[in-house]
């Protein structure tokens, strides 16, 4: 342990832990309401403005759920590449 009784970590404020929490939950695919309501926004406005770069594919994803609607076909779109193991619950 090199003499030092501790290990260190960086100093990590409330709302950075409240931002974290939000992103991971929308990034999950957490519709915003929820995330909202976990918040405690007064309304899906806050959240939305406030998260909304979180989400940057979301017109593109409507536009694919309309068209598979329409179409009755089924588009995937690309995902994030994820580490194999790298998942939230580890």
């Amino acid at each position: 342990m090199d003499g030092k009784p501790y290990v260190t970590f960086p100093k990590i404020r409330f709302h950075d832990l409240r931002y974290i929490y939000a992103t991971i939950l929308l990034k999950a695919g957490i519709h915003p309401k929820i995330v909202q309501e976990r918040l405690g926004h007064s309304s899906i406005n806050v959240t939305l403005d406030t998260y909304s770069h979180v989400l940057p594919n979301l017109q593109e994803a409507v536009l694919k759920n309309i068209d598979d609607s329409i179409t009755g076909e089924k588009t995937i779109l690309p995902v994030e590449e994820k580490a194999p193991g790298n998942t939230l619950l580890e």
